[in-house]
């Protein structure tokens, strides 16, 4: 392999390792959760019906992804009411809380998961923490221990995150997500507030803000989120489950990322209640994956006819775990736990149907194939599909899935999140990066040259400003007899970056240095001890998250060089990648 190939495969394994894994293995991570849900109010909110429903059936759904080789861990934390514990029973579904959800149990099972996932194994991981409840501005509602309101601020919950998830040491660090249905959820997140923290906690918070995390919350700050009678289900928690199971995966790929789950639960909740949810992707990102069906077989697949509402609940009529609209277009799959299910399929200008499969570990059901016989509505109630929206205005609303998200749906939200955000692509603060180059040999000789640099970068106004150590070696033969040229300097720096996207800027560059000329042969040492360099060209930056950018650059490069008493010009092409990180 020339001198070439070698420095290019180089930049390709080094672009390979800073690469984010959410897409990079087929294998789906091992997965942890730890769902919350508490139907409590105060003196000013009346207790909730559903949140301890919901939970059971995010933990029951969890749960049925793990296998044998990739087992996880799902912590349910409720106290369910006499209705939940029927409706259960009569499912047949043995679910168990494993403690109350209280401020003490809360904290410490996210400790216990953050513990569980850095035991041992290479394999991927996920964290989800999911909580259906009361919200508050800037807190969720907890089960009291005592007098009083019990809470949990969003502080406090990446506070958890941030200190449990840094102990241990794990090859890959875990994927975190947190759902919360709750009124005025966003106010967890978004609303940050003055807080006079101590040393020791100002650090800690101020590492919960550079964690990770995808967030996705039921309504922004101020507004209340809705619950509906006929699913036993909070609004959010039902759009939220059906997206997760796979009715978010617009473009068919196994993986529902954080834009597609995203635009699907803000394409049915702005569209059927008007509210609109709040998200925040993880390091920016809409394309990090946020659930992982590929090599999970066991799953529901839709028919392929279009135009059709189908929801998915247990035998019984409840709980009801998904719901989907299947057009004309990509073949919808439901990924969900073994059982027995009930499947009401709704279609245009035709009575309902029911069809009821039982669906076995690592089996594929396709609908296509089932039983569909007459009928309608869920326990026989009126399939009207009146909603009983708990909010402060106790609206009804006519609740139904009534077409398909597509990938076009998708890509107008991110279009319009990337526009709303001002971050950009070049580094913003401190950063360091390395770059690999390759160009011709210097002074017209054969061969080619191969480039390191070490960059210090620093923003100074619109443009990045670089302090640079770099080393260039470029072997070749002459007359028979073998040389080697290594020219080692320092130099400086300027790039205007110009935005092209939120995280490309493309901008000129300039650099000038100086640097020690060394030829090595079967000669004497000989050298330059003043060898001044000029470069000139483009720079391109590409940020990956809000640490992590690549780098390009293509310029040509002007070294001026003391050969036989003479001052020789060599001016040559360069082509240079990299990537660094942000201080």
């Amino acid at each position: 392999m020339n001198l070439p190939a070698k420095v290019a495969a180089i930049c390709a394994l080094l672009v390979a390792s800073l690469a984010l894994p959410a897409r990079a293995s087929g294998e789906p991570p091992e997965i942890f959760a730890v769902v919350i849900g508490w139907n409590g109010g105060n003196r000013e909110l009346p207790p909730l019906r559903f949140a301890d429903d919901d939970a059971a059936r995010f933990a029951t759904f969890f749960r049925g992804l793990g296998s044998a080789e990739r087992p996880g861990r799902v912590w349910l934390l409720t106290e369910f009411d006499a209705r939940t514990k029927t409706t259960l029973a009569e499912a047949g579904l043995k679910v168990e809380p494993d403690g109350p959800p209280t401020r003490p149990v809360v904290l410490a099972t996210l400790r216990t998961a953050a513990a569980a996932i850095g035991r041992g194994g290479d394999r991927r991981r996920v964290l989800y923490v999911i909580y259906a409840g009361h919200g508050l501005r800037g807190r969720v509602l907890l089960q009291p221990t005592g007098d009083g309101e019990a809470a949990l601020t969003g502080t406090e919950l990446r506070t958890a995150l941030a200190d449990a998830l840094a102990t241990g040491a794990r090859p890959q660090e875990p994927s975190v997500f947190v759902f919360l249905d709750a009124c005025r959820s966003e106010s967890l997140f978004a609303d940050r507030g003055a807080v006079d923290f101590g040393t020791a906690i100002a650090e800690l918070a101020e590492r919960a803000e550079a964690l990770p995390i995808g967030v996705l919350t039921a309504a922004r700050s101020g507004k209340p989120a809705g619950e509906v009678a006929r699913l036993e289900a909070g609004f959010f928690s039902h759009v939220l489950g059906s997206g997760l199971a796979g009715g978010a995966d617009a473009d068919g790929d196994d993986v529902v990322s954080f834009g597609e789950l995203a635009a699907f639960v803000a394409f049915h909740t702005q569209k059927l209640t008007g509210q609109l949810p709040w998200f925040d992707p993880p390091n920016g990102d809409l394309e990090a994956g946020t659930i992982d069906h590929r090599g999970r077989p066991t799953r529901l697949v839709l028919p392929a006819e279009g135009g059709s509402r189908f929801l998915v609940s247990a035998a019984v009529g409840r709980p009801v775990f998904a719901e989907a609209f299947q057009g004309a277009g990509l073949r919808l799959r439901l990924r969900l736990p073994p059982g027995s299910y009930r499947v009401m399929r709704e279609s245009r200008g035709q009575p309902g149907r029911v069809a009821h499969v039982v669906l076995g570990r690592g089996q594929v059901v396709d609908l296509t194939t089932a039983a569909w016989q007459d009928g309608g509505g869920t326990r026989g109630e009126d399939p009207s599909r009146n909603v009983d929206f708990v909010a402060d205005n106790n609206d009804s609303l006519h609740l139904d899935f009534s077409s398909q998200l597509s990938s076009e749906v998708v890509s107008t939200l991110a279009a319009g999140f990337y526009a709303g955000r001002s971050e950009p692509a070049s580094p913003s603060r401190l950063a360091i990066a390395a770059e690999i180059g390759v160009a011709p040999a210097p002074l017209a000789l054969p061969g080619s040259e191969s480039r390191l640099a070490l960059r210090v970068v620093m923003p100074i106004g619109p443009f990045a400003a670089a302090l640079v150590a770099r080393g260039a070696r470029a072997a070749h033969t002459v007359d028979g007899r073998g040389r080697t040229l290594h020219h080692l300097g320092l130099a400086a720096e300027l790039t205007w970056p110009l935005p092209l996207s939120r995280t490309i800027e493309l901008g000129p560059h300039l650099a000038a240095g100086w640097g020690l000329a060394l030829l090595s042969s079967d000669r004497p040492l000989a050298g330059d001890l003043v060898s001044p360099t000029l470069d000139a060209g483009l720079r391109v930056s590409w940020r990956l998250g809000r640490q992590i950018f690549l780098t390009g650059l293509g310029a040509v490069s002007a070294t001026f060089l003391t050969v036989d008493e003479r001052i020789r010009r060599s001016l040559v092409p360069t082509l240079a990648f990299g990537a660094g990180r942000l201080f």
